[in-house]
């Protein structure tokens, strides 16, 4: 707006000079409606517009321009009706032509330039003919008397004639010509065909993360070079498949090195869908099977049909039913064979891995790849990641689905002066010592004569950092004009904070087109939605996170810790005590990974917080030893690394627990036990031995171990190893004496007294015969011997914890995969698509009741007026608001798809929600949290309907299922407030305690209930119930959750609370368990156990009010 009134300063009016606003989001300022609705005030000699406050003159010829970078902004339908939309987006059939001619300018330069000349002719030609038919009708026009009286005239004729004939002539033979260069150059279609395909599933990636946006330019540069670096060969053909390799492989490494690790097997999966369908190996109906399963609400076939087999699910049969109808070619007999040879799909079903095993016979050879996750889809959603693996691997080879390392000094060597390197950051990851690094590898320290008063003997570093935040715009901007004049680096930390300056930055970099070549310009950023479009297309973008296994996440500890770490402190335990408290850091980083088993909400662990805690354990070690003792202060130690350095960023008391377990089963003089080694984990029962220990130096002296002090280049004298315990007193008082002197206490008025080391193994004793530096070699050797991948048991999760790991990756899939796919794919499917979600609204608005009449409730309970009786009115407002809200939007669709009413965004988004089986967003504002698929939550619907329906006619519940309630807390708040007034208790002093019954439904009831409360549909997960013995137990393989039985809920006065052998376990809504803000906590629940509760703590078990 300021450019468009500055424009207008001088001149006072819209003139013949267009204006063009660059770069427009989703907001377009209200003071250019005027212009844009051409509400033109004035007469025909004199015509203004309002801009603002002010009245300018506009000339009849004005017009303006606005692009936009958003391939779909949502704007009003004001700006629709009064502006001309062009799409300008580039087509797959277009970038095909435009990378051909730019693969055939490469390999067969003459023939693109002879196209190109041709093309030149025939524009010419075509030119010349209309010219002279022009000029033919212009003399046969102006010609007067007879015509064949006009010699002059009949000449002219004659020559047009005849020059005419020779344009056309030229114009077939420019056209015959034309058809064989194209004949030509459609040798190499194949490759631009593939490069255009690659090009469209990298672009789509921006739908999943607004950080992965690609500018066709920066796409192009990569083609070319993949053309001009991929091996030369004789053979057309082979030559050809060498640059589709190449191609696709440059890309996917382009593409991987800007994405999260979560979405890379998405994307190589999405190159490996695009490709079989560009070679119509797949379609798309497969592909919607395969995200979507079977969406029929209808299941009442499936419960008919489905056998009697304990290990085939009604989903799985429910699934199997949609193949069978809509993919006969192939499964047509599926139902049939799965009934008649039930053993072997029973036996292949319950495989571990069931994906590297043959499908039962016919299936095994009848089926392709593809058509194979669509059946293991049916049956094991828990090894679908794993199936997609070896289906990409099949397809397109095993590097893609091994993303390529990250390497700063590749990064360097790929950046430019003009293209700034944006490092976008997961929590846990700072890049900043490896920039510092790799500025000293790359000699980047050197003096600069700096001007501006500043002397030229100053020296200073070119790599200047700048942590971004309020008032730093000018200081970064000065900072990056003096980098760009001298050559240096420049690091804006955090620039997600200071979004407002980023559209700056890339303004400014736009302008400066004469950068010195040694400029650098770093940026590191959390992903944000706001983030400038053109900034990050004109980028090179890496993703920056912390290792993923815990055995990288240990040797990435070591690797940044500072040898002089080692030697800051001699007391024996400092080595040990730096390798727990390193596994301890790679624990609980590695529980991350496990999502909401591992921890209820994210929480960003990092280095910091490692080093952080050796300063703590070195400052209280050395403590000790200045006061003549060997002792540990191991309750300070914990408290002060397990509550305040890591639990200080923890807000979830549940996950604090977690933390301070493993602080008690790591942190104590037991770890030094020599009789009773201590083992992380130890685990000698599966196929690869687990044994995860602190490695000591005497662990590896044996024959068969001494291997491991070779690599790390450890030699050990034989007199200390044989007779260390000989020297060992001397040593002790040598240590003794070496740390009083560098105290600051009086020698003089030191007791001198024997040093009790006793409680140290002798393996730790054995430490301090050499210097401690070893020991960062020694760790690093014996942790590149561990197992690259570890299972959940060493975290102290149970093995299902890695199935819903597995299941619920598998889902996120499903969903990005539905983001990304198109809304229709040709007009039979858009009609096909528009039945499907008629069909669904018909079944929907069977399924909603009528409203409930609050009137009548009210009158009903109006005798007996119970805080029960509150909540119920209140639960019943709520559902009626939510069935209004689903009655009138499916009324709305209704009338929109039959063309009655004009589609709204809203509408919108309605519609393709229930084509991909999910639930309405507007829905999901009026009802209790879900994780459901939209036809699991029509029947939770129904089942909520019908639960209300009871306590509304036959008065206060005997069993209650809370997950059919908007709001639980308030039915257990009332059950309290009852028991409060009738034993006169304060509100304040009472709780709850709960007790699991034997009893699984009403009928099992064999005692009076009078007064109880007691709760159904809870299900457990992380353990399961032992409903004989009462307690927790393990669970069974492949057993996610378990239905508990009924359960008591016992208000009890505060002080007669007693949680001895009783877990205090979280009851969530969801699996999602709760968010930062303690939205999904319901209550805590007791359960009985004989086992020890830290063993349930690092289980993770909660208890759920719904399945998924």
């Amino acid at each position: 707006m300021t450019r468009l009134k500055f424009s207008t300063q001088y001149h006072d009016f819209l003139g013949k000079y267009p204006v063009l606003f660059k770069d427009v989001d989703e907001y377009i300022d209200p003071i250019i409606l005027d212009i844009l609705s051409k509400n033109i005030q004035g007469g025909l000699t004199h015509q203004y517009v309002k801009l603002g406050d002010k009245y300018i003159d506009i000339d009849k010829i004005f017009r303006m321009y606005l692009t936009c970078r958003l391939s779909n902004p949502i704007l009003s339908t004001l700006h629709f009706s009064y502006s001309k939309v062009i799409n300008y987006t580039v087509t797959l059939k277009g970038l095909e032509e435009q990378l051909l001619s730019s693969l055939v300018k490469i390999e067969r330069r003459e023939l693109e330039e002879m196209r190109e000349t041709l093309i030149q002719e025939i524009f010419e030609n075509q030119q010349q003919q209309k010219l002279l038919e022009d000029s033919l009708l212009r003399e046969l026009t102006t010609s007067t008397g007879n015509i064949l009286d006009n010699t002059e005239l009949i000449e002219t004729l004659e020559n047009t004639k005849i020059k005419v004939s020779e344009v056309m002539q030229a114009l077939n033979l420019g056209e015959r010509t034309r058809q064989d260069i194209e004949k030509l150059r459609d040798t190499y279609r194949l490759a631009a065909r593939r490069g255009a395909v690659l090009y469209f599933t990298l672009v789509q990636m921006s739908i999943i993360n607004s950080m992965y946006q690609y500018s066709l330019n920066s796409f192009l540069s990569v083609f070319e070079y993949s053309v001009r670096s991929s091996q030369t060969h004789i053979k057309l053909n082979k030559r050809l498949q060498s640059i589709i390799n190449t191609l696709t492989y440059q890309i996917y490494c382009y593409g991987t090195t800007g994405m999260f690790e979560k979405h890379k097997l998405l994307y190589s999966f999405l190159i490996t869908i695009q490709i079989e369908l560009d070679q119509q190996i797949i379609n798309y109906n497969q592909i919607n099977f395969f995200l979507k399963g079977n969406l029929s609400l209808d299941k009442t076939l499936t419960i008919k049909t489905k056998p009697i087999f304990n290990w085939l699910t009604y989903d799985a049969w429910h699934h199997c039913l949609y193949l069978t109808k809509n993919f006969p070619d192939k499964f047509q007999n599926l139902l049939i064979n799965i009934e008649e040879n039930h053993q072997e799909w029973k036996q292949w079903i319950e495989y571990d891995q069931p994906e590297n095993y043959l499908v039962p016979k016919p299936y095994d050879n009848l089926l392709n790849d593809f058509e194979r996750l669509m059946l293991l889809r049916c049956f094991c959603q828990n090894r679908i990641i794993f199936s997609i693996n070896n289906y990409i691997t099949k397809i397109m080879g095993e590097k893609y689905i091994i993303p390529p390392t990250i390497y700063f000094d590749s990064i360097f060597e790929q950046s430019t002066s003009q293209i700034p390197i944006i490092l976008i950051l997961s929590p846990g990851s700072d890049p900043t010592n490896d920039i510092q690094k790799l500025a000293e590898r790359k000699n980047h320290i050197r003096k600069i004569n700096i001007e501006n008063g500043i002397t030229g003997n100053d020296e200073q570093k070119s790599l200047r950092i700048l942590a971004m935040g309020q008032g730093q715009e000018k200081f970064a901007l000065q900072a990056l004009h003096t980098a760009q004049y001298q050559g240096t680096w420049l690091l804006l930390q955090n620039c997600h904070l200071l979004l407002p300056f980023l559209n700056e930055l890339e303004k400014e970099l736009e302008i400066s087109t004469k950068s010195h070549p040694d400029f650098r310009l770093w940026m590191t950023t959390e992903p944000i939605e706001k983030f400038p479009i053109g900034l990050l297309q004109k980028s090179y973008k890496v993703v920056i996170e912390p290792p993923s296994t815990l055995k990288l996440n240990l040797r990435s500890t070591f690797i940044n810790i500072n040898l002089q770490t080692f030697t800051e402190s001699d007391h024996p335990a400092y080595p040990c005590m730096i390798f727990i408290l390193a596994f301890f850091h790679a624990i609980i980083l590695d529980r991350r990974k496990y999502d909401k088993i591992g921890w209820s909400c994210s929480y960003d662990f990092n280095e910091s917080d490692f080093h952080v805690s050796v300063d703590i354990l070195k400052s209280y070690l050395n403590m000790s030893l200045e006061r003549s003792s060997l002792e540990i202060q191991w309750p300070t130690i914990r408290y002060l690394i397990g509550e305040v350095i890591y639990g200080g960023r923890v807000i979830d008391s549940y996950d604090r627990r977690t933390i301070h377990t493993y602080m008690k089963e790591y942190f104590g003089d037991f770890v030094f036990d020599y009789f009773q080694p201590f083992h992380f984990f130890i685990d000698t029962n599966k196929s690869l031995k687990y044994d995860y220990f602190i490695p000591e130096l005497r662990d590896f002296l044996s024959a068969k171990q001494r291997w491991l002090l070779r690599e790390a280049n450890i030699s050990i004298e034989p007199q200390i190893e044989y007779n260390f315990e000989k020297f060992l007193p001397d040593k002790i008082s040598n240590l003794l004496q070496r740390n009083i002197e560098k105290s600051n206490f009086d020698i003089d008025r030191i007791e001198y007294r024997q040093m009790d080391y006793q409680f140290l193994s002798k393996n730790v004793l054995f430490n301090q015969f050499f210097h401690y530096s070893i020991f960062r070699d020694l760790y690093l050797t014996y942790i590149d011997q561990l197992p690259l991948y570890n299972p959940p048991d060493i975290l102290g999760l149970h093995a299902n914890a890695e199935i819903n790991y597995l299941t619920k990756t598998a889902y996120e899939i499903y969903s990005m995969m539905l983001d990304i796919q198109p809304e229709q794919h040709d007009i039979e499917d858009s009609l096909s698509r528009e039945q499907f979600v008629l069909s669904l609204i018909d079944d929907i608005l069977q399924q909603i009741p009528p409203k409930k009449d609050l009137n009548i409730i009210k009158q009903k309970f109006k005798q007996i007026l119970t805080p029960l009786t509150i909540v119920l009115v209140q639960e019943i407002q709520r559902f009626n608001l939510l069935t209004s809200i689903m009655w009138k939007s499916m009324n709305e669709l209704k009338q929109a798809l039959n063309g009655q009413i004009n589609f709204s965004y809203q509408l919108d988004e309605i519609s393709k929600y229930l084509y991909h089986g999910q639930i309405p967003l507007l829905w999901r504002s009026y009802t209790p949290q879900t994780k459901k698929t939209l036809g699991s939550w029509i029947e939770h619907f129904q089942r909520r309907n019908q639960q209300y329906e009871k306590w509304i006619y036959n008065g206060e519940l005997k069993i209650i299922n809370l997950s059919g309630l908007h709001v639980p807390e308030s039915y257990l708040a009332a059950i309290i407030q009852i028991v409060s007034r009738k034993n006169q208790w304060p509100l304040d002093k009472v709780t709850f305690y709960t007790n699991v019954t034997k009893w699984q439904n009403i009928d099992d009831v064999d005692e009076s209930v009078q007064g109880i409360c007691l709760i159904e549909g809870l299900y457990l997960e992380g353990a399961a119930w032992d409903i004989e013995n009462n307690c927790l137990i393990e669970q069974s393989n492949k057993q996610l959750i378990q239905m508990i039985p009924l359960i008591k809920i016992i208000p009890i006065e505060t002080h007669r609370f007693n949680m001895n052998n009783y877990l205090r376990t979280p009851v969530y809504v969801t699996s999602d368990r709760r968010n930062a803000m303690g939205i999904g906590l319901v209550f805590e629940a007791s359960l009985y156990s004989k086992k020890d509760l830290s063993h349930w703590i690092l289980n993770g078990v909660c208890l759920l009010l719904n399945t998924d």
